[in-house]
C-alpha cells in the first residue's frame, strides 16, 4: 500500500496531472490531501471517480489501466484542483485447474481430463508428471 500526500495552496482553479501514481492490481490507493488556506477558512477535500470520497480506492483484478482524476480543495468560496494520473498494471494470475478423482484397478488405464482455465484469459499448458 502506497500513500501520497497532494498539497494545494487555495488561490485560484487550476486543473494539471502533476503527480502519477503507479499500482498493481488488487492494491489499495490512498491519496492523502493537504492545503493551505491564505485567509484561514476551513477547507474540504473532493476527490474524483475511480477514489471515494475519502481518497481511497481498492482495485480489483480487472482494473489495469490508466485513469485521470482529481482531488479538488474548497473553502467555501473558491476551489483548487490537483491532478492525479493513477496507473494501474495487471497482475498475472495462477490458472485454475479441478481434476475428478479416479478409481482404477492395478493394470487400468487411467485417462485423466483435467478442466482448466485462467482468470486472465491466457493461454494455458498443462503436463503430466509420472506416473
Amino acid at each position: 500500500m502506497a500513500f501520497i500526500f497532494i498539497f494545494i495552496a487555495l488561490a485560484a482553479v487550476s486543473f494539471s496531472s502533476a503527480v502519477t501514481l503507479v499500482y498493481n492490481e488488487g492494491d489499495l490507493v490512498k491519496v492523502v490531501s493537504e492545503a493551505e488556506d491564505i485567509d484561514g477558512d476551513e477547507i474540504s477535500f473532493v476527490y474524483s471517480s475511480p477514489l471515494n470520497q475519502s481518497g481511497e480506492w481498492k482495485t480489483g483484478y480487472d482494473d489495469a489501466g490508466t485513469y485521470e482524476t482529481a482531488v479538488s480543495a474548497f473553502d467555501g468560496k473558491d476551489y483548487t484542483e490537483e491532478g492525479i494520473t493513477l496507473v494501474v498494471h495487471n497482475v498475472n494470475r495462477p490458472p485454475l485447474v479441478a481434476v475428478e478423482d479416479a478409481d482404477a484397478d492395478e493394470n487400468d488405464i487411467v485417462d485423466v481430463q483435467p478442466r482448466v482455465s485462467d482468470p486472465d484469459g491466457d493461454s494455458v499448458t498443462v503436463t503430466f508428471s509420472p506416473p
